[in-house]
């Protein structure tokens, strides 16, 4: 809730805290730095959510970029142990006699949808002093008969009975296909999901096609020779809204898995367990993607890949990388922020889809 209501709000500064603090137990959190002082979205990718604090803040046009001082998470301190060679960029000693713990470090030009607000560690009610914070197991004799599952004999022949039933089931569900085709102000263009790529993703990317998610919403992102991207909607419906904004579990990739060329479909992602609605397309073979997990095929263009080339991609990547639409700004100002600032920017009009299964992968 608060990050909600401070969205469009600059992150305060350690010495603004001072007079302004945040509420107790609440502090900036960063998205994606890495030793070397970047900000890790340079290379198309998200890393974990780390503690960072604030040291300074400019403003460039309508958006905040930021200077923070990072913390590195367990796992990079675990990797740090065992790697001798990793040294953290840091500064022992500042001006006003600060010393720097081992695991901090600098980093510049930190983007504000890279910042939020997060609970700090040990503030839970389970760190209060004497909390209790062990399992209780509570021994079987202790429950009604009528709790517990005393039938399980009588149903294990119904169970044998059903399963290769159900296993028949599994599989044709695992087999099926949904065939996208999308009209757009460019020209139209058709993709073939498939269940077995990715079962949660190809759930969610069907269901908001079907639904009209997509309908009437931009490529906001078209990057010549490596994406375009799309999936935020203007959509007035609350429920689907929410529906697409809560994120779906990562899916296992397939072994051996299947590498993105030209014409892949896959959802963006954060982090893990990250997928919601946005989706993109490759523009070209790139052996960076797919590595992350949530970074999962779920289908390939099998028409039209002429008319994604096409879409206008006159403004770039999104700040500092282009002149394209901030997201953030889509989400607050909606199709009224686009149409004034990026009124070239091309749309999806209408999607149709169609479900079968097909073992042969007909790509009519």
């Amino acid at each position: 809730l608060m990050n909600e209501e401070n969205e469009n709000k600059p992150f305060r500064t350690i010495e603004e805290q001072k007079e302004n603090p945040y509420p107790a137990c609440i502090r900036t959190a960063c998205h994606s730095v890495e030793y070397n002082g970047s900000w890790m979205y340079a290379k198309h990718e998200f890393r974990s959510l780390r503690f960072c604090d604030v040291l300074e803040r400019v403003r460039k046009g309508s958006s905040y970029w930021y200077k923070v001082r990072a913390f590195t998470t367990e796992e990079e301190l675990e990797e740090e142990d065992a790697d001798e060679d990793v040294q953290l960029k840091k500064d022992e000693h500042e001006e006003d006699g600060t010393v720097h713990e081992k695991n901090d470090y600098i980093v510049e030009n930190v983007a504000q949808m890279a910042i939020l607000l997060t609970e700090d560690q040990y503030c839970s009610d389970l760190h209060v002093k004497n909390a209790f914070r062990h399992e209780i197991g509570v021994p079987d004799d202790l429950y009604p008969d009528i709790w517990l599952d005393l039938n399980t004999m009588d149903k294990d022949q119904n169970d044998d009975d059903h399963e290769e039933k159900n296993d028949n089931q599994d599989q044709v569900y695992e087999q099926e296909i949904a065939h996208v085709t999308c009209d757009t102000t460019a020209g139209s263009f058709s993709i073939s999901l498939h269940r077995n790529f990715s079962p949660n993703g190809y759930d969610r990317a069907v269901e908001l096609f079907e639904r009209g998610y997509y309908d009437k919403s931009h490529f906001f992102r078209v990057v010549p020779d490596f994406l375009v991207q799309f999936g935020m909607s203007y959509t007035q419906d609350n429920e689907l809204q929410l529906f697409a904004k809560s994120p779906i579990d990562d899916d296992p990739q397939l072994n051996p898995p299947i590498k993105f060329r030209e014409g892949t479909i896959s959802f963006a992602g954060s982090g893990k367990n990250s997928r919601t609605s946005h989706l993109f397309i490759a523009y070209a073979a790139f052996e960076n993607f797919g590595k992350e997990q949530w970074e999962t095929p779920v289908g390939t263009v099998i028409r039209g890949m002429e008319v994604l080339k096409s879409l206008y991609s006159g403004y770039g990547d999104m700040p500092p990388w282009g002149n394209g639409p901030e997201q953030h700004r889509i989400i607050n100002e909606g199709r009224e922020y686009i149409k004034r600032g990026f009124p070239d920017l091309d749309e999806i009009l209408t999607c149709r889809v169609r479900r079968f299964v097909d073992d042969d992968d007909d790509d009519d």
